[in-house]
C-alpha cells in the first residue's frame, strides 16, 4: 500500500488518513489476533517488521516528497531499517529464529506510527493545538528512539554473535 502511494498515486487526503489509520490499525492487532487464534508462524513473525518498515518508509517518503523536504529523516530511518534486518538475517542464519522485538523497536515504530497518523490527520482539518506545538518535539524523540533501537538491536546481536562463537569454538576444540 505504502510503495503504491509513494509512487505517486494521487488519493485524496481523506483516503490516505484512513488508510494510514487502517494500516496502523492492522499492525497493533495482527501480532494479537495470531496469538489468539493460535495461527502464528515463523514467516508471519518475519514478515510483519518487513511490512512495519515499508509502510513507515513508504509513508514517510510520500511526506517528504509532499512537503519537499529534505530525504535526510526518511535516509536516517531507512538506514536503522537495513542495519536492524541484517542483523536479524544474520542471526536466523545462525540458527536464532525465535528472535522477538526490542522494546525500543516498538516504541520507536509506534512513534513513527502516531506522528503519521496525525500528519494525515491534519491535512483533512483535524488539530490540536498543543500537539502542534510539542511535534517538533515528538519527530526528535522518534528520531532519537530509532538511534536507541538501533543501539539495543546492535548490543543484542553482539551478544548472540558472541555466544554463536563461543559455542562453536568449545565444539571444535572438544573434537
Amino acid at each position: 500500500m505504502a510503495v503504491i502511494i509513494s509512487i505517486g498515486s494521487e488519493l485524496s487526503s481523506s483516503m490516505l488518513a484512513a488508510l494510514v489509520i487502517l494500516a496502523v490499525v492492522s499492525d497493533i492487532f495482527d501480532g494479537i489476533l495470531a496469538r489468539i487464534l493460535n495461527c502464528q508462524s515463523s514467516m508471519g513473525a518475519q514478515l510483519d517488521p518487513v511490512c512495519d518498515a515499508v509502510f513507515v518508509l513508504g509513508m514517510i517518503y510520500y511526506v517528504l516528497r509532499k512537503e519537499q523536504c529534505s530525504l535526510v529523516y526518511l535516509m536516517a530511518i531507512g538506514i536503522r531499517y537495513g542495519v536492524v534486518f541484517s542483523y536479524q538475517y544474520d542471526l536466523n542464519a545462525k540458527g536464532y529464529l525465535k528472535l522477538k522485538s526490542l522494546w525500543s523497536g516498538k516504541c520507536s515504530s509506534a512513534l513513527s506510527m502516531s506522528y503519521l497518523v496525525y500528519y494525515f490527520l491534519g491535512q483533512n482539518g483535524v488539530r490540536v493545538a498543543w500537539v502542534d506545538n510539542c511535534s517538533m518535539a515528538v519527530l526528535t524523540l522518534t528520531v532519537c528512539m530509532h538511534v536507541i533501537s538501533w543501539y539495543y538491536y546492535y548490543q543484542r546481536y553482539l551478544m548472540l554473535y558472541h555466544d554463536y562463537y563461543a559455542m562453536n569454538r568449545s565444539l571444535i576444540s572438544s573434537t
